[in-house]
């Protein structure tokens, strides 16, 4: 009994620290922009840069950590070819679960948004 129990605890326990570090991300391509090849640098920006560029498209992120959130962000838009990123401010989101069994208890994460974009080219302003 008490070793059923230590094990389930401790799978618990290795269940929430591994959610803890989890980010979920999600890409919006911008409508009718083109694809490009995965990038290997780009500029993580949280205001609009003064240089013309081309938005292609909008990335997601929530989690608990806005470190590994950015992290993730950035990796994201370099698969999908950006040369930056503009960070909008994050926001905190809360899911409630209330049980009769058990105390409650609330979880809270960041959902940060951000923009996706290549530097416009000479012969494209």
């Amino acid at each position: 009994m008490r070793k059923t129990m230590f094990v389930s605890c401790l799978a618990a326990a290795l269940w929430l620290a591994s959610a803890a570090g989890c980010v979920k991300t999600s890409y919006t391509p911008a409508k009718g922009a083109e694809t490009y090849a995965p990038t290997e640098d780009l500029v993580v920006l949280t205001y609009y840069p003064e240089q013309p560029y081309i938005v292609i498209g909008t990335l997601r992120a929530r989690g608990v950590s806005q470190e590994k959130i950015l992290a993730e962000l950035r990796k994201q838009a370099l698969r999908k070819g950006a040369e930056g990123i503009i960070v909008k401010p994050a926001a905190e989101i809360g899911n409630e679960y209330a049980s009769e069994r058990r105390s409650e208890f609330k979880k809270s994460e960041l959902l940060v948004e951000a923009i996706a974009f290549r530097y416009k080219k000479p012969e494209q302003h």
